[in-house]
């Protein structure tokens, strides 16, 4: 429908749901095809390693008419290499190591922003 509609979007993305697409990128990255950016932020004793992992135009799903998404995946780390924080995200934006941080900080907000309206009605009806 978002597509038809002509819009762009960023939505998480599980593996335990979109097993198909996640065999695809298993096997790009057996082939090298899926990129890496790593950043560190904070000072001192509270530092933060991200890596940015991401490709552009793979198959959601195997069916024929299967939309091509760009799927973009964080790993927050700890300075001791425990992995603190992880999401994905597919888009129809194309991900380059330019906006890939911008990208997921979207994607981020807009998971947020959505949490926090249903936690909402969930507990105050």
């Amino acid at each position: 429908m978002v597509i038809e509609e002509e819009m762009d979007y960023i939505f998480v993305v599980k593996s335990t749901n979109h097993k198909y697409l996640y065999e695809e990128l298993e096997a790009l990255e057996k082939l090298g095809e899926i990129r890496e950016l790593k950043r560190t932020k904070g000072t001192g004793r509270k530092r933060r390693h991200f890596l940015y992992r991401y490709v552009n135009a793979v198959a959601l799903n195997g069916g024929k008419n299967s939309v091509e998404v760009n799927w973009v995946e964080l790993t927050m780390t700890d300075d001791s290499g425990k992995v603190t924080f992880r999401t994905a995200f597919v888009t129809s934006h194309s991900i380059t190591e330019g906006n890939v941080e911008e990208l997921v900080e979207a994607g981020r907000c807009r998971w947020k922003i959505e949490n926090e309206d249903i936690n909402t009605l969930k507990t105050k009806g």
